[in-house]
C-alpha cells in the first residue's frame, strides 16, 4: 500500500508531466483551481496535500486518470481508456471518435519516428474516410447496430451529420499528409470477405437498395484497386508501408504505436473505437504478440507478384460475387 506522500508525489509528478510546456506551472494550476498562488505553491512543494476534488479537477482539465495515480507502478493492474466512449447517441460516438484520431495524428505528426504495426480482419472504419458510399455504409452499420429503435431504418434514411462530415475530411486530409515513419500492414486473408458478408446481409434484408449495394462495391473496388497499387510500389516505398498476408486467423483488430520513445496499444472491439493501453511494459508485450504474426505471414510490398495476383483476383472476384448477389464462401 502507498504512504500518503508517496501519493502526494506521484499526484505532483503527474500533474508536472501534464502540464503544457515553457508555461509557468504554478500560474497554469492557479488558473485551473481559482486558488491563491501561495496556496498553489505549497501543494506543489508537496508541504500540503490537494483535495480530492482538486485532484479530479485537474484530471479533467489536465487529462488524466486519478485510477493511474492509485495503482501506480503495480505489475498486478492495468489501465485501458475507454476514451469516453459510454454514449446514449451513436452520432456523437462516431464524432468524438474522429475528433480524437484527428488530435491523435496530430501528435503524431511531430514526432522524429513512428513506427506502426496493424493486424486486422475487418476494414476500419478511418481506411472508408476516402469513399463516400462505404463511409456512409459503416456510418449507417453503426447507427443501426447501436440504436435498436432504429432496427427498421434503411440506409437511405440515414443523413451524415455536417460536423461529422467536416471532422471526416480534416482526418482524411491529415492521414494524406503524415509521410514519416513505417507501416506493416498484417491483414488475413479474408479481411475483405467479411466486409462484404456484411454489407450483403444488410442487402438481402432490405435495408440497402440495389444501386446503394452497385456503389458500395465499386467503392471496395476502388479500394482495392488503391492498396493494390500500394503493395506493387518501388521498393524504397515498401519499405514504409509494408504489407502481410497472414497464415493465422486474425480474430480482432489491432495496433502498436511506437513513437519517438513511447508506445501505446489499441484494441478494437469493433471497426470504430478501440480500447488503449498505454502502460509501458503491457505495450512492449503487446508489441511482441503482434510481431509473432510477421513470422506467420507472407511479405507482399514489391515482391511476391504471384501471391498478390492470387490475392487480389479473389478480392474482385468477391466484390462480382456481392453484386450478383451470389452467396459469399471463402
Amino acid at each position: 500500500m502507498k504512504s500518503k506522500n508517496e501519493i502526494r508525489n506521484a499526484i505532483i509528478s503527474k500533474i508536472r508531466d501534464c502540464a503544457p510546456a515553457h508555461i509557468n506551472l504554478t500560474d497554469y494550476v492557479q488558473g485551473i483551481l481559482g486558488l491563491s498562488r501561495v496556496s498553489v505553491f505549497r501543494r506543489l512543494k508537496g508541504e500540503i496535500s490537494f483535495t480530492y476534488e482538486e485532484i479530479v479537477i485537474l484530471a479533467k482539465e489536465m487529462n488524466f486518470s486519478v485510477d493511474e495515480l492509485i495503482y501506480l507502478n503495480s505489475k498486478n493492474k492495468h489501465l485501458f481508456e475507454m476514451n469516453g466512449h459510454v454514449e446514449d447517441n451513436m452520432e456523437s460516438i462516431i464524432l468524438k471518435t474522429l475528433q480524437l484520431h484527428y488530435e491523435e495524428l496530430e501528435e503524431e505528426k511531430s514526432a522524429n519516428q513512428r513506427s506502426t504495426i496493424i493486424i486486422s480482419n475487418h476494414l476500419w472504419f478511418v481506411y472508408t474516410l476516402h469513399f463516400e458510399n462505404l463511409f456512409k455504409f459503416y456510418y449507417y452499420k453503426f447507427i443501426y447496430q447501436w440504436h435498436p429503435e432504429r432496427i427498421k431504418d434503411r440506409m437511405k434514411d440515414i443523413e451524415v451529420l455536417p460536423e461529422i462530415k467536416d471532422i471526416k475530411n480534416k482526418v482524411k486530409d491529415m492521414r494524406h499528409n503524415l509521410s514519416q515513419g513505417v507501416w506493416e500492414y498484417i491483414i488475413d486473408r479474408y479481411i475483405f470477405l467479411n466486409t462484404m458478408q456484411e454489407i450483403q446481409y444488410y442487402y438481402r434484408r432490405g435495408l440497402l437498395d440495389e444501386n446503394e449495394l452497385t456503389d458500395i462495391a465499386m467503392d471496395l473496388k476502388q479500394l482495392l484497386k488503391y492498396i493494390e497499387s500500394e503493395i506493387g510500389q518501388n521498393k524504397s516505398y515498401a519499405r514504409r508501408h509494408q504489407y502481410y498476408i497472414s497464415d493465422r486467423k486474425i480474430y480482432i483488430n489491432s495496433a502498436s504505436v511506437e513513437n519517438d520513445d513511447k508506445i501505446y496499444g489499441l484494441i478494437f472491439p469493433n471497426e470504430l473505437h478501440p480500447t488503449i493501453c498505454r502502460d509501458q511494459n503491457l505495450c512492449t508485450l503487446h508489441r511482441h504478440y503482434l510481431e509473432t504474426y510477421k513470422r506467420q505471414s507472407k511479405f507482399i510490398s514489391g515482391t511476391n507478384e504471384e501471391l498478390q495476383i492470387s490475392f487480389f483476383e479473389k478480392q474482385y472476384a468477391y466484390v462480382e460475387d456481392l453484386m450478383a448477389n451470389k452467396d459469399l464462401i471463402n
